[in-house]
């Protein structure tokens, strides 16, 4: 991926990687992570598609923002984001705090999402980690430390199944992660927005989008997930039985990482069959990155 900034209304300014060309695919990231996360994944899907991959603000190059942060806030940062791109409709791959987010957006702007591929998506239940649920009390900041993808080598072996087999560069870039300016202070505002001693706040719960769904679902997850519980895969199969659901053994949180071959390989799938059937190969890179 070639890194791009671009000033978004409202937002300033906003960091993203892309690649490739072919029909828009927007990859989200997750709570205290950036587009980096995405680097095992952008590659295999430029071969065939347009790869958007922005910072969430106040992570990684986006500027933090002066409003509070919300799962609303979210939704508009991604529409404000497609719509300075000219991306009219897209698929999503949203990783954790990045599916919740995705499925906001299909729930509000079903016009936008030609369909969804959730990585260990929140938002599907209440259970959190107790780390996630004590770290949002205004008292418990210093837990964040044990809790953000961006805090390194303490965190790995929450994020992963096996920490000591993923790729030295990828552990080097969670690491650098954590000397990110703010990215404490962010991760602390965007959980207690959502997250509370009993876990994920019942008015940002997205099982009933999920069950309204009008586009394709695919959910991976991660079978030893310690983060969201792969209960929620199970729970999302249920409400939406035309959901795709994998669950991926020895594999934790971070699936498009600890398992990228099989992730890759699914999405390109999904993504194939989705923009075969909905005619949706319109966008093209506009910075002609490969």
């Amino acid at each position: 991926m070639q890194t791009y900034d671009i000033d978004l209304p409202g937002l300033g300014r906003t960091r993203y990687g892309a690649a490739g060309s072919g029909p828009p695919v927007v990859l989200l990231h997750g709570l205290g992570a950036t587009h980096v996360i995405w680097r095992p994944n952008a590659g295999p899907l430029a071969e065939q598609y347009a790869v958007y991959a922005p910072d969430f603000p106040g992570h990684g190059g986006s500027r933090t923002p002066g409003v509070r942060y919300s799962l609303a806030a979210g939704v508009r940062f991604v529409v404000t984001f497609m719509d300075a791109l000219g991306l009219r409709r897209a698929v999503l791959v949203g990783s954790s705090m990045g599916g919740l987010v995705a499925l906001a957006v299909a729930a509000r702007h079903p016009e936008m999402v030609a369909g969804l591929a959730l990585a260990s998506p929140a938002g599907l239940g209440r259970d959190v980690s107790l780390a996630m649920r004590l770290a949002a009390l205004p008292v418990a900041g210093p837990l964040l430390a044990r809790l953000a993808p961006s805090t390194g080598e303490g965190f790995l072996p929450s994020l992963f199944y096996r920490p000591e087999a993923i790729d030295p560069h990828m552990v080097a870039e969670i690491n650098a992660m954590a000397s990110a300016p703010g990215i404490q202070d962010t991760a602390l505002a965007v959980l207690r927005s959502s997250v509370g001693l009993g876990g994920l706040r019942r008015d940002v719960v997205q099982l009933q989008a999920l069950k309204q769904a009008t586009c394709p679902v695919l959910i991976v997850w991660g079978k030893e997930d310690r983060i969201l519980p792969v209960t929620h895969a199970f729970r999302a199969q249920a409400a939406q039985p035309l959901a795709e659901v994998h669950v991926l053994p020895e594999c934790g949180h971070l699936p498009n990482v600890e398992k990228a071959q099989e992730f890759n390989q699914m999405v390109l799938e999904f993504a194939g069959r989705v923009c075969g059937a909905a005619g949706d190969a319109t966008a093209r890179s506009r910075h002609g990155a490969t």
